[in-house]
């Protein structure tokens, strides 16, 4: 096209040329209106991208609210778990020192019923599970302890790591334990997270974070 117009600029009388370069002309022009008309449609497909580029953003902020909730320790398929101590022997109110007893109540919400179900609670490194028949002062020490729920424990497994509560049965709904604790040695003590779980479907579980317990002598 663009010879096509060099020649004409130097032959002005070829009529021919000139009837071709209108027809070519008339071409390019068709040409510009269909480009003109396309150009809505891009916009409508720039509009389009922009809802689903705000899509992707609503599911990035999604997966951000979900992250936050797991390290709130919202943490749970298939099972909730709640942990919350209270004092039994406090020397300083509101200070956890040596010798200071404390009873823990982890509470377990099940979404459905399930068969073989631990509950696994750490203690801090040097503390002492009061009633695993060591001791005169573990049968009066666990004298306040509580159940509730339609959920019992078949075995509790009391040793220097954690509490441990084994069910055969767990139905849907909610079930709480208690242990009672003896804290023997200072320090600041960096626990895992507490957790239940079926032992057969380890899928089926839930979690809670436990923050830093501090110990003064």
């Amino acid at each position: 096209m663009r010879c096509l117009t060099k020649h004409l600029r130097a032959y002005p009388d070829d009529r021919c040329l000139r009837a071709r370069g209108q027809r070519d002309g008339g071409a390019g022009e068709r040409a510009d209106r269909a480009r003109r008309d396309v150009q809505p449609a891009r916009r409508c497909r720039r509009r389009s991208t922009g809802a689903s580029d705000l899509q992707r953003s609503h599911g990035a902020a999604r997966q951000a609210r979900r992250a936050g909730a797991v390290r709130r320790g919202l943490r749970a398929a298939g099972y909730g778990i709640r942990r919350s101590i209270t004092p039994v022997q406090q020397r300083v109110p509101g200070r956890w020192h040596v010798g200071d007893t404390l009873r823990v109540r982890v509470t377990v919400l099940a979404q459905a019923d399930m068969s073989w179900v631990v509950v696994d609670d750490p203690v801090p490194a040097g503390a002492s599970l009061l009633g695993n028949g060591l001791g005169r002062d573990s049968a009066a020490a666990r004298s306040g302890e509580q159940r509730a729920g339609m959920a019992w424990p078949m075995y509790e497994a009391r040793d220097y790591t954690s509490f441990k509560a084994f069910y055969a049965y767990v139905p849907r709904g909610a079930f709480s334990v208690e242990y009672t604790l003896r804290l023997n040695n200072p320090g600041e003590f960096a626990l895992p997270p507490s957790r239940v779980e079926a032992m057969y479907a380890p899928e089926v579980f839930g979690d809670v974070p436990n923050k830093e317990f501090e110990v003064a002598p």
